[in-house]
């Protein structure tokens, strides 16, 4: 098997014709990438006391939705935060809906040593740097040193080019 890093535009693209050729819509596909993300985080952090998923409005958040489901549904105890709702109508609405868990505000993030976060903020389209309630929120996590484990590629990180943003 060969890997291969795809540009965001190509990651688009190989979406939407995996979405065409079925037999999975896209709330499906962000399903199997809460899922593997999941099994990753359980397998890797089994003794995790306490896991906080930190979600953006678009599909990268989506996929947080997912993750956050799936650790409760699993007995972990999972906080939820999130930076504003996602677009009506669309897969990670879907998701968000689906979750069991209250979202709480990002601008009220706060966590301690010793849990960990899962960053499914934004996703590799981001182009800009990270501010507001999303950069404070990194710099909460930086300064705790806790470990992360991120959908796609950290937040903040451009997926064009692999430099940090900002």
């Amino acid at each position: 098997m060969r890997n291969e890093l795809l540009s965001p535009s190509e990651m688009a693209e190989a979406d939407r014709l995996a979405i065409a050729q079925g037999p999975l819509d896209g709330y499906g596909l962000m399903r199997r990438a809460g899922e593997a993300v999941a099994a990753v985080l359980m397998a890797r952090y089994p003794a995790a006391a306490w896991v906080h998923v930190l979600c953006g409005p678009g599909n990268n958040g989506g996929d947080g939705y997912v993750v956050a489901s799936l650790l409760r549904k699993s007995g972990v105890d999972v906080a939820l935060w999130r930076s504003g709702e996602p677009r009506a109508g669309s897969d990670a609405a879907l998701a968000a809906a689906d979750c069991p868990l209250e979202p709480r505000p990002l601008s009220a993030f706060a966590a301690e040593p010793g849990s960990l976060v899962v960053d499914a903020l934004y996703g590799a389209g981001l182009s800009k740097a990270l501010s507001g309630d999303a950069g404070r929120a990194v710099q909460v996590v930086t300064d705790l040193s806790l470990p992360v484990v991120a959908v796609d590629l950290p937040s903040g990180v451009s997926g064009e080019s692999g430099a940090i943003l900002g």
